[in-house]
């Protein structure tokens, strides 16, 4: 369902990260470049900080699978390559580049 679709709520059932993040994309292409750009840093350094991330608003059963600690290592095994792979994708430069020049097109239009 697209955003603008009428008598339709599309963030209804998003968690609140993802609504952050439409809505940014949407009206704040600044704070999204710095959301993205923090997430990949903070994702360098740790994979599992997506957890992080995420914990608030995991369920409390998906919350007490990933604090187990077979678990955790299970996931730092899958994480660790994509977090490599993240910052290494050709494209999220020209990405965060693109969002970047938008948000500065928006602040010129803005500022008297």
């Amino acid at each position: 369902m697209p955003p603008d679709a009428e008598s339709a709520d599309w963030f209804e059932g998003m968690t609140e990260s993802n609504v952050r993040e439409y809505r940014n994309a949407l009206e704040n292409r600044t704070a999204l470049h710095r959301s993205l750009v923090e997430r990949a840093d903070s994702m360098r350094c740790d994979p599992l900080a997506l957890l992080a991330y995420l914990n608030d608003e995991l369920p409390e059963a998906d919350r007490q699978i990933v604090a187990d600690a077979g678990v955790r290592g299970m996931l730092h095994k899958v994480l660790q390559p994509s977090a490599a792979h993240f910052t290494a994708v050709v494209v999220l430069p020209r990405v965060l580049s693109w969002i970047r020049e938008q948000a500065d097109a928006e602040d010129a239009a803005t500022t008297p």
